[in-house]
């Protein structure tokens, strides 16, 4: 299913404005420039690419991406003061994989907070324009058993339209 959240700033961080109405895939519209929101999908979520395993320069990293248990997705719209977040479980020794198609070049911090003892770990992640199979790929891992919060922040000062993808 579906899940339509309206996203709205504060000085001090986010806090969820509007209401959470179900739609199908069929119903989902683009996103229209300058309204920060992001339409998630916690659901039979596909992974970000179909694994090329003939090629031999990526074959080790796409069968990690292929591992993973890519559990959500999110289409997004926003400026530098919306985050897309999410709770995760990790079990020991697992890995957190973060992978993003953008519209435009990007400036991204990805950041992964242990809820058990509050330790953080921010990668910044750069890429240009992306459409099809082409993605992003960041890393987290290996992680102790426990809950993360992944925030994606912008922080180039501009416009985004995209997708995110969380895998553990």
């Amino acid at each position: 299913m579906f899940k339509k959240l309206v996203v709205g700033a504060l000085a001090t961080g986010i806090a969820l404005t509007g209401g959470i109405g179900a739609a199908s895939a069929d119903t989902v519209k683009p996103i229209p420039d300058r309204i920060e929101s992001i339409v998630e999908n916690t659901n039979e979520v596909e992974r970000p690419f179909v694994p090329n395993l003939s090629d031999k320069n990526n074959l080790i990293g796409e069968k990690a991406v292929a591992a993973f248990d890519w559990g959500y997705s999110g289409s997004y719209n926003f400026s530098t003061s919306i985050q897309v977040k999410k709770t995760v479980s990790v079990a020991d020794n697992g890995t957190i994989g973060v992978a993003i198609q953008n519209n435009k070049n990007f400036n991204f911090k990805v950041v992964v907070k242990s809820l058990s003892s509050g330790n953080t770990v921010t990668h910044n992640v750069t890429g240009g324009p992306m459409s099809g199979g082409n993605y992003v790929y960041n890393y987290f891992g290996p992680m102790k058993a426990g809950n993360y919060v992944v925030t994606l922040v912008n922080t180039d000062g501009s416009w985004h339209q995209g997708t995110v993808w969380l895998g553990w």
